[in-house]
Protein backbone atom coordinates (compact mmCIF):
# COMPACT_ATOMS: atom_id res chain seq x y z
CA UNK A 1 0.00 0.00 0.00
CA UNK A 2 2.83 2.40 0.83
CA UNK A 3 4.55 1.41 -2.42
CA UNK A 4 1.46 2.37 -4.41
CA UNK A 5 1.22 5.74 -2.66
CA UNK A 6 4.91 6.47 -3.27
CA UNK A 7 4.66 5.57 -6.95
CA UNK A 8 1.65 7.85 -7.39
CA UNK A 9 3.35 10.68 -5.52
CA UNK A 10 6.59 10.41 -7.49
CA UNK A 11 4.64 10.24 -10.74
CA UNK A 12 2.83 13.48 -9.94
CA UNK A 13 6.07 15.11 -8.79
CA UNK A 14 7.83 14.06 -12.00
CA UNK A 15 4.94 15.45 -14.04
CA UNK A 16 5.22 18.81 -12.28
CA UNK A 17 9.00 18.93 -12.78
CA UNK A 18 8.64 17.93 -16.46
CA UNK A 19 6.25 20.80 -17.13
CA UNK A 20 8.05 23.27 -14.89
CA UNK A 21 11.24 23.02 -16.96
CA UNK A 22 9.19 23.29 -20.19
CA UNK A 23 10.48 20.08 -21.73
CA UNK A 24 8.93 19.48 -25.13
CA UNK A 25 9.74 16.53 -27.32
CA UNK A 26 8.03 18.26 -30.24
CA UNK A 27 10.54 21.12 -30.19
CA UNK A 28 13.26 18.68 -31.27
CA UNK A 29 11.40 17.72 -34.45
CA UNK A 30 11.68 19.56 -37.74
CA UNK A 31 8.58 21.49 -38.71
CA UNK A 32 6.71 19.71 -41.52
CA UNK A 33 6.40 21.46 -44.85
CA UNK A 34 2.96 22.82 -45.71
CA UNK A 35 0.99 20.41 -47.94
CA UNK A 36 0.98 22.74 -50.94
CA UNK A 37 4.79 22.90 -50.94
CA UNK A 38 5.00 19.11 -50.79
CA UNK A 39 2.74 18.82 -53.86
CA UNK A 40 4.89 21.33 -55.78
CA UNK A 41 8.03 19.29 -55.11
CA UNK A 42 6.38 16.08 -56.39
CA UNK A 43 5.08 17.85 -59.50
CA UNK A 44 8.52 19.21 -60.43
Amino acid sequence: MVNLALRATTHVAAWFVWHAVHVSLLDDLDAPAPPHLDADVRAA
